[in-house]
């Protein structure tokens, strides 16, 4: 099952390569997708009230994705994919407690990003 292309799909990360590439992936199959260089960035948008899912890198500079998370609270109204390249399962936990859907390890595969993009977004469906 896949999440609607017609959902906005908010991609938060420091590293314009991975920005670039996840927009890309995402775009190739449909979706709508806002990119932001930093949590401050998604923070101030107007696409934070229109994303139906937040793919969030978790080690950036200034706001990390906890911080992030933290600060839209709890419980998340936004449906959050957290993507990192270190495995570490303190920051999983970490990540999960704060209301995460999932935490993926960077580069994500295409089919299991789609598909937790999609339980993600029918999780929060109204």
């Amino acid at each position: 099952m896949r999440a609607s292309a017609r959902e906005l799909i908010a991609v938060v990360d420091d590293d314009l390569g991975i920005l670039k590439s996840l927009s890309s992936l995402l775009r190739s199959a449909g979706f709508r997708v806002a990119t932001f260089g930093s949590a401050e960035a998604f923070l101030a948008s107007a696409e934070r009230d229109e994303a139906r899912c937040l793919i969030l890198d978790l080690e950036m500079d200034g706001m990390g994705g906890l911080a992030l998370l933290a600060q839209l609270g709890k419980p998340l109204t936004i449906p959050t994919v957290v993507l990192t390249a270190r495995q570490n399962e303190e920051l999983r936990t970490r990540a999960l407690d704060a209301g995460a859907h999932a935490f993926l390890l960077k580069p994500p595969v295409a089919a299991v990003l789609f598909d937790t993009i999609a339980e993600a977004v029918a999780r929060t469906a109204p």
